[in-house]
C-alpha cells in the first residue's frame, strides 16, 4: 500500500521505497514525463536540501544544457564508443534527489540496457557514469 502525501514543495508524493512522482522536464529540445524519485528510507522524512534541489532542478537543466549536453556526449563517446547523437542513445526517465544534497538526472541507454547512465550534480561538480556506479 502507497502512502501518499501533499509536500509543501513536491506537492502530492507517495511513497514505495523512497518517495515519488510524475513531473515534466524540457531535455533533447523537448516535453518530457520523468519520474522524481527523492531518497528515503522507511519513517525518513523529506531533507530541506532535496526540497532546494527540486525548486532549481528544471532552472537548473536549462541554465548548463550545454555543458549537459557535452559531458554526455563526450562518455558517450569515449564509453560507448560511437559518434551517434545522445538524443539517438539517451532516454531521460528520472530526476533523483540523494540525502547527501546532490541529486540526478538518470537515463536508460541503448548501449547499457542493464546499468543505464547518470548525471550527478553536487555543489559544483558534473559527474556522468553508469547508474550502479552513481546511486
Amino acid at each position: 500500500m502507497l502512502k501518499t502525501i501533499n509536500d509543501s514543495v513536491f506537492g502530492e508524493i507517495s511513497y514505495k521505497h523512497s518517495w515519488f512522482k510524475e513531473d515534466e522536464v524540457v531535455f533533447f529540445g523537448k516535453l518530457q514525463k520523468v519520474k522524481i524519485k527523492i531518497k528515503a528510507f522507511k519513517g525518513e522524512e523529506i531533507l530541506q536540501s532535496q526540497r532546494d534541489n527540486y525548486k532549481i532542478f528544471k532552472w537548473f537543466i536549462q541554465q548548463n544544457l550545454s555543458e549537459i549536453y557535452k559531458n554526455l556526449q563526450e562518455y558517450c563517446e569515449k564509453f560507448y564508443e560511437t559518434n551517434e547523437k545522445i538524443e539517438q542513445i539517451l532516454e531521460l526517465t528520472s530526476i533523483y534527489f540523494a540525502r547527501d544534497g546532490s541529486w540526478g538526472m538518470l537515463f536508460e541507454s541503448k548501449y547499457d540496457v542493464e546499468n543505464g547512465l547518470a548525471i550527478l550534480f553536487n555543489n559544483d561538480s558534473m559527474i556522468v557514469n553508469s547508474q550502479d556506479v552513481l546511486l
